[in-house]
């Protein structure tokens, strides 16, 4: 965690970061003709590295990344400032991990190991807090380190900490009723094909109208966490629509994708550095547990009008 620790409003937390020399081997051609357009070696060299530690989130490549001059997310990939940006599942997922390894480390009798994590698990807390919940927005956000101000912009990992359950349990009544006044301002549930990752459209794969199987597992999951009546029933019925999408393009293929359209109920992804990818892991993941979990509620027999 060390070469990932910059400090946010007085705490220490966690960015992506890279400090590798030169292009991803893999997208080695791809890089060097993005960085073409930095005129020194220099320029070349740190942009490398945004693009690694973008690849590196697992976002690559979003708007989600990029901090233009004026601060915001328009752009290409020459604007990439991802090691910049304070991501809030990144700090999300740590306080989980902590919590995690005080609970193993409990188990097997290290009570001074548990109570360490159990107090880094608090500290990543307190950060996330302070760094990341945003009381206007009513959700939590990204934070941009260059302009030390937050980034109001939607992406799914904005729930993160519903899922991960990086928030204090007394406030979930608070907190539901803010995060569903966010989501419905926002107009989310008029989409047909899920919730994208981001509402810009850049042409990037990370971006609208892109739909992403993780990221319909952390809301979905998140919802269902906060325990409300409301965020209960939007997380039923955004696990049962994506159920409901994904048959509609398997039936119309004979395929699973790596991504989907939110504009089109049962339609594949598109955009980023290569073809739709058939097959897919991560998506057969999601169907699975939200069948396991809706699959006697769902009927699909409403499956051409999307349900």
């Amino acid at each position: 965690m060390n070469n990932h620790t910059v400090q946010a409003k007085g705490y220490d937390i966690c960015v992506c970061s890279n400090s590798a020399p030169g292009p991803r081997p893999e997208s080695y051609r791809e890089d060097v003709e993005t960085t073409a357009k930095f005129s020194t070696e220099e320029e070349r060299e740190e942009h490398y590295n945004e693009l690694k530690a973008a690849a590196e989130s697992g976002m690559d490549f979003s708007s989600r990344w990029f901090v233009n001059d004026t601060g915001g997310n328009e752009g290409n990939l020459t604007h990439l400032r991802t090691r910049s940006i304070v991501p809030v599942e990144l700090n999300a997922i740590l306080h989980w991990n902590a919590k995690i390894i005080a609970k193993y480390h409990k188990l097997a009798g290290n009570k001074e190991k548990s109570m360490e994590y159990e107090k880094k698990a608090a500290y990543i807390l307190e950060a996330i807090d302070a760094v990341h919940w945003n009381k206007d927005a009513g959700v939590w956000l990204d934070y941009d380190l260059i302009n030390d101000k937050p980034r109001n912009y939607f992406s799914p990992t904005n729930l993160a900490p519903l899922w991960t359950k990086a928030y204090k349990s007394c406030a979930s009544r608070e907190i539901s009723a803010s995060i569903l006044k966010y989501l419905e301002k926002l107009e989310l549930d008029k989409l047909p094909g899920g919730v994208p990752n981001s509402l810009y459209r850049s042409g990037e794969q990370w971006d609208y109208p892109n739909v992403w199987p993780p990221m319909q597992y952390i809301i979905v999951e998140g919802l269902d966490n906060l325990g409300t009546k409301d965020a209960k029933y939007l997380s039923k019925r955004w696990g049962h629509r994506w159920v409901k999408s994904n048959f509609k393009a398997y039936s119309d293929t004979r395929a699973m994708f790596e991504k989907y359209d939110a504009e089109t109920f049962g339609g594949g992804g598109s955009g980023g550095e290569y073809d739709v990818q058939k097959g897919f892991g991560w998506t057969n993941g999601v169907i699975i547990e939200f069948l396991n979990k809706y699959g006697r509620d769902i009927s699909i027999s409403d499956i051409e009008n999307g349900g």
